[in-house]
């Protein structure tokens, strides 16, 4: 089960009056967020490990990690496009522990 400790963080997007399209930053907090939900939306695990979340919060944050994506292309990805980007931004892999329990690891490269 997810550490009762918020992972979220504040949403930001930016807002173009009419000079393009918004975008979405993710923080370490969204992103981590982000993952968790759509791991468990997907069906691919019923809980993230709390200690796997910490410690990729951790090393995010330790890397200032920020990432933006726009808006217009958030909105034409499927649930499972936008889960393995977020993967893919954040340097993250899932490993499951059994018991549809899923643990986030540093992608080794």
């Amino acid at each position: 089960m997810l550490n009762r400790t918020p992972l979220a963080g504040s949403a930001r997007q930016s807002i173009n009056r009419g000079e393009g399209p918004s975008s979405i930053q993710f923080t370490p907090e969204r992103i981590v967020a982000a993952i968790a939900f759509h791991l468990i939306d997907e069906g691919i695990a019923i809980s993230v490990a709390p200690q796997s979340t910490k410690r990729t919060l951790n090393r995010l944050r330790q890397q200032s990690f920020t990432w933006t994506i726009s808006s217009r292309l958030w909105a034409k990805m499927s649930n499972l496009q936008r889960l393995r980007r977020l993967l893919e931004e954040s340097h993250t892999d899932p490993s499951f522990l059994g018991g549809g329990i899923a643990s986030l690891a540093h992608r080794s490269r």
